[in-house]
């Protein structure tokens, strides 16, 4: 009987480290030494509980390169830093490129997303033309189609060359997710360039009415 007690207070002793060996980042592939060193020592910030360290840590690697661990290392630290907005778009970011090879990863993403996600609200902002810029709130995000995460309400501009920029006012409904098509016209006064090897149209429209 003590031999049966024994044994289960070893399993129960190996089960935590077995499970907490499941959840230990690794650096992500192709990143140089000093990036490696500056992961890992977020990795050190975040056993250490220290989320602002872990967080700069972790965002300088990012700011280099987006990889999955390094989505969820930053995430899992915004979130505990309170910075709901941030942490949901690299937690999401996490979410949408799981590898799957980390279950104690995983199930840590998934219990920090169910905290954030209700404190944000998700936009997903589209055009119908390709390579529209957008900028929110007069910042620079990057092209559609782009998803935002937030936490109040924002001020998307749609822009490209020939096009008249178009503007809408995004609503935070927190908790909640919204999808918002942005329609461009054509600027006609200053019409967009013909894809390249193509004539324009313009010239022989104006020289029809000349005629």
């Amino acid at each position: 009987m003590h031999r049966v007690f024994a044994i289960g207070a070893v399993v129960a002793g190996l089960w935590p480290l077995r499970v907490e060996a499941q959840a230990a980042p690794t650096p992500p592939a192709d990143l140089d030494g000093a990036r490696r060193a500056v992961f890992m020592e977020a990795v050190k910030a975040f056993e250490a509980k220290d989320w602002a360290t872990c967080e700069v840590k972790a965002d300088g690697v990012w700011s280099q390169k987006q990889a999955p661990q390094t989505a969820a290392l930053l995430g899992l630290c915004e979130a505990e830093l309170g910075k709901y907005a941030e942490a949901a778009e690299h937690l999401d970011y996490y979410r949408n490129n799981d590898p799957k090879n980390n279950p104690g990863r995983t199930q840590d993403v998934e219990a920090a997303w169910q905290k954030v996600q209700p404190k944000v609200a998700i936009a997903t902002i589209s055009c119908q033309e390709p390579d529209v810029d957008l900028v929110v709130d007069g910042k620079p995000r990057g092209r559609a189609p782009l998803t935002l995460y937030l936490t109040v309400d924002a001020k998307v501009e749609a822009k490209k060359l020939g096009f008249k920029p178009k503007t809408a006012n995004v609503t935070a409904k927190l908790g909640g997710s919204q999808a918002i098509a942005l329609a461009l016209e054509v600027d006609k006064e200053n019409p967009p360039p013909p894809p390249p090897g193509e004539k324009p149209i313009w010239p022989a429209i104006l020289l029809g009415g000349v005629a």
